[in-house]
């Protein structure tokens, strides 16, 4: 028969107290390990992917009758935005004095080149008193939601008489695989993508607006027509610039040039 042999247990400690130090002794050697694997992920991280830009940095000439002027970046987003942001912009002004103003923003990899447009607009001296989505189908059967912000601000008329004026902004984002009119999905999307694929979309910020002008223009256009309007802009511009809208070859060109004027 053979010989049992026990292991010596030291001096003063029972056995059951022996085999819980060993037990807590590779639980703690365990959570060490799991700890710096965490952290290893945190702060060892390979460079984050950028996705590629779902639009093409670029706005028609002319739209729906509008002629469109080239509109200067200003010197507080020059200073304010990431040098990798880029921002195209023109003022649409029709013969009878009509005016629309078009905006992309789009983004590198920091987040800071968009910001939510509410803070944006009031910190400019804008109003906002409301908001709504609405829905703009195109001729391809694709719809875009956008969101539209009724805003106002004080003007002073040449006659030096306050007055407000009302007008509507219209504003979605989009990625080359995400759209949304929500500033908050937005972020979410983002943080999320960030968290599981360690992947920055390259949002554009797209944005319509228009002055409500009834009341203080010949013909002036109200509130419901200043919306079809942007509606009718969207519409319009969308094939020029969402790459989703445009053919392959178009999309692909209109990258190529851009990467070339960049160089």
């Amino acid at each position: 028969m053979n010989a049992i042999i026990k292991k010596p247990v030291p001096a003063g400690v029972a056995p059951a107290a022996a085999n819980d130090r060993g037990l807590w002794t590779k639980l703690a050697v365990f959570l060490v390990l799991v700890l710096g694997a965490a952290l290893a992920c945190i702060f060892i991280k390979p460079p984050v992917k950028l996705s590629e830009a779902g639009v093409v940095m670029q706005l028609p000439q002319e739209v729906l009758g509008f002629e469109g002027k080239d509109e200067p970046i200003s010197e507080g987003e020059r200073v304010l935005l990431p040098p990798d942001t880029e921002i195209v912009k023109k003022l649409y002004t029709s013969k009878g004095q009509e005016r629309v103003n078009m905006e992309i923003v789009l983004s590198g990899v920091e987040h800071r080149s968009i910001h939510r447009p509410e803070i944006c607009l009031r910190g400019q001296g804008w109003n906002v008193s409301g908001g709504q989505i609405v829905s703009v189908p195109l001729a391809s059967g694709h719809k875009i939601d956008m969101m539209v912000l009724d805003i106002t601000r004080q003007n002073l008329a040449p006659n030096g008489v306050s007055v407000t004026i009302p007008a509507l902004y219209a504003y979605f984002f989009v990625s080359k695989e995400a759209e949304t009119p929500r500033h908050w999905d937005r972020l979410a999307i983002t943080n999320l993508d960030l968290l599981l694929h360690n992947k920055a979309h390259r949002w554009a910020y797209v944005i319509v607006m228009a002055p409500v002008t009834k009341g203080y223009m010949a013909k002036g256009k109200d509130r419901a027509q200043t919306l079809e309007l942007i509606k009718d802009f969207l519409r319009a511009t969308a094939p020029t610039f969402l790459k989703t809208e445009m053919s392959p070859g178009a999309a692909a060109a209109n990258d190529s040039g851009s990467q070339a004027a960049g160089s």
